[in-house]
């Protein structure tokens, strides 16, 4: 939209590895969140948080020559619903 998207702003970073741990080049990675708000840009997302039109909630990127990523995101919001056992 052109805006920059409302919240604060993360560094979400990691490695990808097999299961002997050694790590996975080239490997694409995508990742879904919600928005500052908890919200997801989703037709299914019945939250009443408002969209953030400058937050498209999805990201995709390749792993490097050692598995690792890297994305620059916002912080996502509180989730008015419980994710599973662990919350």
């Amino acid at each position: 939209n052109g805006g920059l998207p409302i919240g604060e702003r993360i560094l979400l970073a990691g490695r990808v590895c097999d299961q002997y741990g050694k790590p996975i080049p080239h490997t694409l990675v995508e990742i879904w969140q919600a928005n500052a708000g908890g919200r997801y840009r989703h037709k299914r997302d019945a939250y009443l948080a408002p969209i953030d039109p400058n937050f498209g909630g999805v990201g995709r990127t390749l792993t490097d020559s050692e598995g690792n990523y890297s994305f620059r995101t916002v912080k996502p919001g509180p989730y008015p619903w419980r994710n599973g056992p662990n919350d």
